[in-house]
């Protein structure tokens, strides 16, 4: 679809964007504009998960080869390291997504948009479908966009 044919669907204005009364009931009727995120596979689960790396099978395979050899130590030594290195990549991961979380509960996600022809700072979760959103530079896009307009500037250096 052309970006005519988008903003006459969504209701909306490539200059002034949504009203702030159409953009409340449309996050009425659609919902925030967030992911909803799953409880996860359980603890249990996800240290079996390390276990399904293809080096940790062929260590755990030569494991058991030494035992079938008779070299107990070498079983021993070898079953040991990859239960440390297991246990070190569980925790390490287990705490990187205990901060990721943290980290989005503690700064909320906001982004500018139009509404009404002004430009306001919303929370990303706040935009609803037809919202028209601005983007700066170092900006994050906060939802699937739709690009109307592009202004690129080009330095040039010369250099005598």
């Amino acid at each position: 679809m052309g970006v005519d044919e988008v903003t006459s669907e969504l209701a909306t204005s490539t200059k002034t964007g949504l009203s702030p009364t159409a953009a409340s009931s449309l996050l009425q009727r659609d919902g925030r504009n967030e992911l909803v995120m799953d409880k996860g596979e359980g603890v249990f689960a996800a240290l079996l998960d390390k276990f399904k790396d293809p080096m940790i099978l062929l260590l755990l395979g030569s494991a058991i080869v030494s035992i079938a050899v008779g070299n107990v130590n070498d079983a021993t030594s070898i079953t040991l390291a990859v239960l440390i290195v297991t246990a070190v990549g569980f925790v390490q991961e287990q705490r990187s997504q205990t901060a990721l979380l943290s980290l989005t509960k503690l700064a909320p996600f906001t982004c500018h948009c139009v509404r009404d022809g002004v430009v306001e700072t919303v929370q990303a979760a706040e935009l609803v479908m037809g919202d028209l959103v601005v983007l700066q530079v170092g900006d994050r896009i906060p939802a699937d966009v739709r690009l109307v307009e592009v202004l690129v500037f080009v330095c040039l250096f010369v250099w005598i």
